[in-house]
């Protein structure tokens, strides 16, 4: 395979990556053919993907939407490879710019843009190695973000980060952090919501491998709190405004949460596709990318 070859070491394999990445930067159009020699680029080395996103975002007009896509749709593509491949992103790569680009991108609010973005974070996220995760998923999606997005106007971005939230913001089944006595049950009826169970000691020992998991669990529990609170008029965290689609956010995230638990019951591997409520409830299932200007959803009976 392509990891027992030392590519650096063929003749004539820099020279040809540089002439390519010139191309790339010269191009004013990327063409099909172009992208599939980055794609495949990166199968000889896994770093090139901090080129080929920093000069793709760099140079895309952040309000010019059907570029966004078309820059989304790239990505999406890069780290498609990196699905092919087995493996990870490389520890090089930049989760700073990463995340200061797609902070831009949550910050305008644009629905179609925040959704086909979740999309991607959804289907890729067991390539980000543990720092980025947090930088991601956690620093970025929930502890800047979650307000925003957990109460968002458009079904379809709330839904998608309900989904993130409940089956891609941990690697760790609940049941085995349960099982662990890392967590504990908390509401009876409510089963989804946890919390850390409070450590025996000062020096109780937490497997690293958990502990990322347990950040995320905690947080999240403790800001669905607040948006409850907030709706019973208890406190006032958060805008206002974004109050009108919260009940309906908070019953939507259950009903995921509830799914969550049923293929945790089932010993399922997969996880299942995004879909809106609104998607489910008209038996359309099964979304999927469009390489094009914007989206499209493949219709299929539920069973």
């Amino acid at each position: 395979g392509n990891n027992s070859i030392d590519w650096i070491k063929i003749f004539g394999y820099k020279q040809l990556v540089d002439r390519f990445l010139l191309h790339f930067k010269e191009a004013e159009v990327i063409t099909k053919p172009a992208m599939d020699c980055s794609i495949l680029l990166l199968s000889t080395d896994p770093n090139l993907i901090n080129f080929f996103i920093k000069f793709q975002f760099s140079r895309t007009r952040m309000f010019n939407i059907a570029a966004v896509i078309d820059s989304l749709t790239k990505l999406d593509q890069w780290f498609g490879a990196f699905v092919k491949m087995n493996c990870r992103l490389p520890e090089s790569f930049d989760v700073e710019f990463f995340e200061k680009s797609f902070d831009t991108i949550l910050s305008t609010d644009h629905h179609q843009l925040i959704a086909r973005f979740l999309h991607i974070l959804y289907g890729n996220s067991d390539l980000f190695t543990e720092h980025a995760r947090k930088r991601i998923y956690v620093d970025l999606l929930i502890k800047k973000h979650f307000f925003r997005l957990f109460l968002h106007w458009d079904d379809v971005v709330r839904n998608y980060y309900h989904q993130l939230l409940v089956f891609k913001l941990t690697r760790t089944r609940t049941s085995d952090l349960r099982r662990k006595g890392y967590l504990v049950q908390t509401d009876p009826g409510e089963r989804h919501f946890q919390k850390i169970s409070e450590p025996r000691s000062r020096n109780a020992y937490i497997d690293p491998k958990f502990e990322l998991d347990l950040l995320a669990c905690t947080v999240i529990q403790s800001l669905i709190r607040v948006v409850k609170n907030q709706l019973r008029g208890d406190i006032k965290e958060f805008d206002e405004s974004l109050e009108v689609y919260g009940h309906k956010a908070v019953s939507e995230y259950n009903y995921y949460a509830s799914q969550y638990e049923m293929w945790e019951d089932k010993g399922l591997d997969k996880v299942p596709n995004l879909a809106p409520l609104s998607i489910i409830n008209g038996k359309t299932i099964n979304f999927t990318p469009a390489y094009d200007r914007f989206f499209s959803i493949q219709k299929k009976d539920v069973e």
